[in-house]
């Protein structure tokens, strides 16, 4: 009886180990240059807006003159 006891106490600890490494997020933009983080073009940038097609942009309206549809990036928290 002792050792399933020591068991589950172990198995719990472990489960409470694996949750709490699962829920840390990695950083995907790790360059000091590039700190946007652009979700629909999986890449990193210097500036906040990304015409998807690997160019960054300063402003909104800039992106918009390259012609494609535009996204926002966000900083990593």
């Amino acid at each position: 009886m002792e050792k399933k006891k020591l068991f589950a106490g172990l198995l719990v600890i472990l489960l409470l180990g694996i949750a709490l490494l699962g829920c840390t997020k990695s950083k995907k933009c790790t360059n000091p240059d590039k700190p946007y983080y652009c979700s629909e073009a999986k890449g990193c940038c210097a500036y906040r807006y990304n015409d998807n097609h690997g160019t960054c942009w300063k402003t909104m309206e800039a992106c918009r003159t390259s012609g494609y549809a535009c996204s926002t990036c966000h900083e990593e928290d």
